[in-house]
């Protein structure tokens, strides 16, 4: 095939230039248009483009590749690991154009070169095709976007001589070294008449006698001429050689001279130098023995003002004890149980243990069923310094303390004293900034919660639809089983099912007579595998926690532990009564068969789920908090 002539002025074969678009399309397209430029646009192919609907693609492609004389396989970084839609490698699909191209040039034995750009290594034979891998052993050559321009000038200069080699090939042309002439052409050359030779004559003896005395002459007194220019010369050189000698004795003595005064120089500059440096470290020595000896007075003074500072201060302190001795502090307790009920004589007792035994020194004006503050606003009232100390659930404030929302969840309670305890050991163990903002005095959480409602719930699907008193994550229990959540404060809970206003309520059996739950509902369906607790704190004013004296407050730190078990023991104590006391009155209470428990508490399973995805949203240690409640529950509420 002829083509447009290039730069190199003679026949160009057709160059394939092969290349996935996907991995090295701008140098491709670069190199095209360079060879194009050297070449001309007609020897020059870089894509298999346009083939007509129906045609075997395969076959145009290998069509294609038998009319060129070099392919040119451009690699690039992705053209061995390029994948499809679906994540597959392309080399590794038979009908992958770039394959069938290179595999087509291959199989023809023509000429394939490879091409790496961006720094692309040239790919091993295991990592190939089997119709590719002899690609693998072909000599590459290498284009940089630095050098780019001089890297294609390398690889046009051997495509030139290739094509040349291919093309006098073709032609038959030979380029070799021209034979020598035959030899009957030059026996013919050669061919002629004889020359005759002269006959030489032969001098006379007497010219030749004279002729050798000339020559001897002439042979003498050049032979004495140079004797004389010899001489000369070595005369010229011996002085030569001593104006050298001299010359450079003067120039070793200048030399010498030199270095002895650099070296005077050095010494003189050394000798400053080490007086310098010897009188800087008299100075630095001075300086710091003045350092040091104001140090000393500076510490010395310093520790006297603070052995006047901690006398005066002892001395403060003595006075302000002397002072808090006999300094009475009245301190506002609001709960919101009523007077009646027995959390509430519990914690009136708690006040007047303060009272005894700090003897007087702390006295509490009592203020129970909410007529100080309403229980929703309980705790933040004691933040505000409304309320001193409070009685509240953490419920009520909703989203205040999300990690504690794990003592609330469905964890099949047994007993309120287990409660209790483990909501104590948790607050010790993570201590959540939320409650930082007050001073806990203690936790406590009621016993198992179960439904109570007007009409009979023997079964999950019998929730479906009720409308049930709940907040917090018990709202959560409710949806999970299937009814309707419907938030009010426990004191709301009589009259809103006495009116209809809902169907049903989650408490522990001592809402049944402390709240006179009894008297509104008549059913209680005993589903223990879903059973939840409610957590209940205590708190004080963080100011006027901090402003009591610090004996004050051990006492009330060690009436605290005590309460916490006397709580978590009058929560069972009061739910036994409860039960007692709603059977009498004609209450029934259903207790779930193995098989319908487990239903309930499969239920509610994704809470216990949700309540650590959520924590771990409001960067709360969810999983941790729930591992913790649920060890310590098997081991302890049995």
């Amino acid at each position: 095939m002829e083509s447009q002539p290039g730069g190199s002025g003679v026949r160009v074969c057709s160059i394939f230039v092969s290349y996935r678009r996907e991995d090295a399309e701008g140098q491709a397209g670069r190199l095209f248009d360079d060879l194009v430029a050297h070449f001309g646009k007609d020897s020059v192919f870089m894509d298999v483009v346009d083939i007509e609907l129906g045609r075997d693609f395969r076959r145009v492609i290998d069509q294609q590749i038998a009319s060129c004389g070099f392919l040119l396989a451009v690699i690039g970084k992705g053209w061995l690991n390029t994948t499809d839609n679906e994540g597959r490698r392309r080399l590794d699909d038979s009908n992958d154009f770039v394959r069938l191209e290179i595999a087509a040039a291959l199989k023809r034995n023509i000429r394939v070169i490879p091409v790496l750009v961006q720094g692309a290594k040239m790919p091993g034979g295991d990592s190939l095709p089997e119709d590719l891998k002899e690609l693998a052993f072909r000599n590459a050559v290498e284009l940089t976007h630095a050098r780019w321009d001089s890297d294609t000038q390398v690889l046009i200069k051997a495509l030139d001589r290739c094509i040349q080699a291919e093309n006098q090939q073709k032609e038959g042309e030979y380029t070799g070294p021209i034979a020598p002439p035959r030899s009957d052409e030059t026996d013919s050359k050669r061919s002629g008449p004889t020359p005759v030779v002269p006959r030489r004559r032969i001098p006379h003896l007497t010219t030749l006698i004279i002729l050798a005395l000339a020559v001897g002459i002439i042979v003498g007194g050049s032979l004495i001429y140079v004797k004389i220019q010899d001489a000369a010369e070595e005369q010229r050189i011996a002085a030569e050689r001593l104006a050298a000698e001299r010359a450079q004795a003067r120039k070793e003595a200048e030399a010498q001279k030199a270095a002895a005064e650099k070296l005077a120089a050095e010494k003189a500059q050394a000798e400053k130098l080490a007086a310098e440096r010897a009188q800087a470290r008299k100075e630095a020595e001075a300086q710091k023995a003045a350092a040091e000896k104001f140090a000393a007075e500076k510490a010395q003074a310093e520790k006297i003002a603070q052995q006047r500072a901690e006398q005066e201060r002892n001395l403060q302190e003595q006075k302000a004890k002397e002072a808090a001795a006999t300094q009475i502090v009245t301190l506002k307790y609001s709960n919101f149980f009523p007077t009646s009920h027995a959390n509430s004589v519990i914690a009136d007792q708690w006040c007047k243990e303060v009272e005894k035994r700090t003897k007087g020194r702390v006295k509490f004006n009592y203020f129970p069923a909410g007529t100080l503050t309403s229980a929703d606003k309980t705790y933040d009232s004691v933040v505000r310094g409304i309320a001193d100390v409070g009685a509240s659930i953490m419920a009520y404030s909703r989203g205040r303390f999300p990690l504690f929302d794990v003592v609330d969840l469905p964890l099949a309670y047994k007993s309120g004293l287990a409660a209790s305890r483990m909501a104590n050991e948790l607050y010790k163990k993570y201590r959540p900034k939320e409650l930082a903002e007050t001073q806990v005095m203690y936790l406590h959480a009621h016993g198992p919660g179960i439904m109570h409602s007007k009409k009979s719930v023997n079964k999950l699907e019998d929730v479906k639809g009720m409308k049930i008193k709940s907040t917090g994550v018990s709202a959560k229990i409710v949806q999970a089983l299937g009814g309707l959540p419907v938030a009010l404060p426990m004191a709301e809970a009589y009259e809103a099912l006495s009116r209809g206003v809902v169907d049903g309520i989650l408490s522990p059996n001592d809402a049944l007579k402390e709240w006179k739950l009894s008297e509104v509902t008549a059913y209680t369906t005993e589903s223990f595998g879903c059973a939840y607790s409610t957590c209940h704190v205590v708190v004080m004013n963080k100011a006027k926690w901090n402003s009591l004296p610090k004996d004050v407050q051990a006492v009330i730190e060690k009436i605290n532990e005590e309460w916490i078990d006397k709580q978590g023991k009058l929560w069972d104590s009061i739910g036994i009564e409860g039960r007692q006391f709603a059977t009498k009155q004609g209450m029934r209470f259903i207790s779930l068969s193995p098989d319908e428990d487990a239903r309930w508490s499969k239920a509610v399973r994704p809470i216990l789920d949700d309540y650590v995805r959520e924590a771990k949203a409001k960067g709360q240690p969810g999983d941790g908090a729930l591992k913790f409640c649920l060890d310590y529950l098997r081991t302890h509420d049995r």
